[in-house]
C-alpha cells in the first residue's frame, strides 16, 4: 500500500473517530443559545472581533458580549468541560498528517479544524469567564478542584486563569491552594492573578497581605510573583513599598528586577524608594538598569531626567 493512501486512510478513520465522539458526547446536553446563536458561537464572535476597530465589528462584539451574558452561568458546565481539553501527543501528528492528505484545501481545513476544536474550545472557556467575571461564582469549587490537577499541567493553568479572571470572590479557594506547600502550581496561581490584573478590572485587593506573606517565600519562583503581583494591584502601599523596597539590596538580580518593577507600578507612592533606584541605573545586570530606567519614569521622572543630565 503506498504511502500517501495509508496517510488518507489514517486521517480519514481519526477524523471519524472525532466527529463520533462530538456526536456522542454533545448529544448529552444542550448548549445553551441567545438570539439562534450557542454559547460557543457567540464566543467565536467575541474571539474574532478581539482586535477589531470598525464600528460594525465593535457593535457585533458588544452583541456577543450582551449574549454571552445573557447565557450566564447556564453555561458554565459547557465551559468547565471545554477547560478539562488536554492535548494528546498525537493531536500535533494528526493535524500535520491533514495537511498533507490529498483532500481539497476546504476538506483539510474542517478536518484541521475538527482536531483543533478541544484546544480553541478551551480558549473560548476563558473568554467566557473573562465576560462572566464575578457572576462565576458558582465554578469556583470546580475551578478548583481543576487547578490542583498537577497531572494535567494545561487544564490547571486555564483553571488558574479562570480563577484570577472572577476575582477576589476566588480568594479562599486560591488561598488553600496557596497552603499546600508541595503544589507545584503556587507561583502559576499568584502569576495568573497578576498577569490578568494587566488585561481586566478584577478586584483583587482583598489578597494584598496574602501576597505580602507569601512574598518571602523559601520558593523564590513564589516569592517573585508574590511581589510582581503586589505592584500590579498597587494597594496598600504603607505596607507594600517597605517590604518591596527591601528587596533592592538582593545580591539575585532577578530579585531586583521584579521588585523594581512592582515598585513602579505604584507609581509616585514610591517616591521613598528613589534614593535606591537611582543607583540602580547603573546596575551590573542590563535587564536591573532597564527595570530601574522604566520604573522611575512612572515614580519619578524629573528624578530620571536629573540622573541623565549629570
Amino acid at each position: 500500500m503506498r504511502l500517501r493512501t495509508k496517510v488518507f486512510l489514517l486521517t480519514a478513520a481519526a477524523a471519524a473517530c472525532v466527529v463520533l465522539l462530538i456526536i456522542t458526547f454533545s448529544g448529552a446536553q444542550v448548549e445553551p443559545t441567545y438570539d439562534g446563536c450557542t454559547l460557543s458561537q457567540w464566543l467565536e464572535v467575541q474571539d474574532q472581533c478581539a482586535f477589531a476597530k470598525s464600528a460594525d465589528v465593535i457593535t457585533r462584539s458588544n452583541q456577543a458580549v450582551q449574549a454571552i451574558r445573557a447565557i450566564g452561568t447556564n453555561g458554565i458546565p459547557f465551559a468547565l468541560g471545554w477547560l478539562s481539553y488536554e492535548p494528546s501527543k498525537w493531536n500535533d501528528k494528526l493535524q500535520s498528517m491533514a495537511l498533507r492528505t490529498p483532500f481539497s484545501d476546504h476538506q483539510k481545513h474542517l478536518i484541521f479544524r475538527m482536531l483543533s476544536d478541544g484546544e480553541r474550545r478551551s480558549g473560548y472557556a476563558i473568554s467566557y469567564f473573562w465576560t462572566l467575571s464575578s457572576n462565576g461564582n458558582d465554578a469556583i469549587p470546580a475551578l478548583a478542584q481543576m487547578a490542583r490537577r498537577t497531572n494535567a499541567e494545561w487544564p490547571s493553568h486555564r483553571a488558574m486563569c479562570c480563577l484570577a479572571l472572577i476575582g477576589s470572590n476566588a480568594l479562599p479557594a486560591v488561598t488553600e491552594i496557596l497552603a499546600e506547600t508541595n503544589s507545584a502550581i503556587r507561583a502559576s496561581a499568584i502569576g495568573n492573578i497578576g498577569l490578568e490584573r494587566y488585561r481586566r478590572a478584577a478586584d483583587w485587593s482583598a489578597a494584598v497581605p496574602l501576597f505580602l506573606h507569601y512574598a518571602n517565600d523559601p520558593d523564590t519562583n513564589v516569592s517573585y510573583a508574590s511581589i510582581s503581583t503586589l505592584g500590579v494591584i498597587a494597594h496598600e502601599p504603607e505596607t507594600c513599598i517597605p517590604l518591596i523596597t527591601n528587596k533592592l539590596t538582593s545580591t539575585n538580580f532577578v530579585m531586583r528586577r521584579v521588585a523594581i518593577g512592582a515598585l513602579g507600578g505604584f507609581g509616585s507612592r514610591a517616591s521613598s524608594a528613589v534614593p535606591l533606584l537611582l543607583p540602580m541605573l547603573n546596575d551590573r545586570d542590563e535587564t536591573v538598569r532597564s527595570a530601574a530606567t522604566n520604573a522611575l519614569k512612572k515614580i519619578a521622572p524629573e528624578a530620571l531626567a536629573s540622573a541623565s543630565r549629570e
